[in-house]
């Protein structure tokens, strides 16, 4: 899965637009973009990525033009700490969890796909069977890139603009990811030709405790395939 197989920008009216300069994504870029999308303050996410770091789940190489590319692997870590974490020195342990779930198999109504299979999204069909909401999550970025979850969901490409413009994405409502605090489960919901759910939650028998206390407040934070296709569109530059 390469970096730059569908070399589009975001896109305008709900089509993908190309590219037409290259340059390899750096942390600094996908941070600017998640403040930009999500609303979160870049010093925040900038604290998220610096605590991945520490904790190993983001490579080092350097500053400017030497530091690190932004890998799908990556901008799903990064993703899932802003998107699990209650509080910001939370991130290592929010990614290491997510990282230990797997997908539990139970549709919520008849006729919807509870896992990825024959979905219509490579990426997503391709995923080995014991991969977790990160690597879900990765899939999704990657099908941003290449242009198969835009594919999917029915958009068509064009290449009169060269513009780097935000994204206004009609197909958002499509598809919403969730992430649950503090109980560090996982969800994709799809409403499209073909009706997907698919939970990723812990193991029921693993070795490590539980996170959480017997709590009554739960909070669930939601994106929509905007946020992996405008990550898809930075990254594939």
């Amino acid at each position: 899965m390469g970096l730059a197989r569908f070399p589009f920008k975001l896109y305008e009216n709900g089509n993908i637009v190309r590219r037409s300069n290259h340059h390899m994504a750096t942390p600094g870029d996908l941070i600017a973009l998640l403040s930009m999308e999500l609303g979160i303050s870049a010093p925040t996410i900038f604290q998220h990525d610096r605590n991945l770091v520490d904790g190993g789940w983001r490579p080092v190489k350097g500053r400017g033009r030497s530091a690190v590319s932004v890998t799908p692997e990556y901008a799903a870590n990064l993703l899932t700490s802003l998107l699990g974490s209650e509080r910001v020195k939370g991130s290592q342990d929010v990614v290491r969890h997510y990282r230990n779930t797997g997908i539990f198999k139970v549709s919520p109504r008849e006729g919807m796909a509870s896992d990825w299979a024959g979905c219509g999204i490579e990426e997503l069909e391709n995923l080995p069977n014991d991969h977790c909401f990160v690597d879900a999550l990765a899939a999704f970025i990657d099908a941003g890139m290449s242009g198969s979850l835009l594919g999917f969901l029915g958009a068509e490409a064009k290449d009169d603009s060269t513009e780097w413009t935000r994204v206004l994405f009609p197909f958002e409502n499509q598809v919403e990811i969730t992430a649950v605090a503090p109980f560090m489960v996982g969800t994709f919901n799809i409403r499209s030709s073909r009706s997907i759910f698919v939970r990723y939650v812990r193991p029921i028998f693993d070795d490590e405790p539980r996170p959480w206390p017997n709590v009554d407040l739960v909070q669930r934070k939601t994106i929509s395939a905007k946020t992996t296709l405008t990550i898809g569109g930075l990254l594939s530059q």
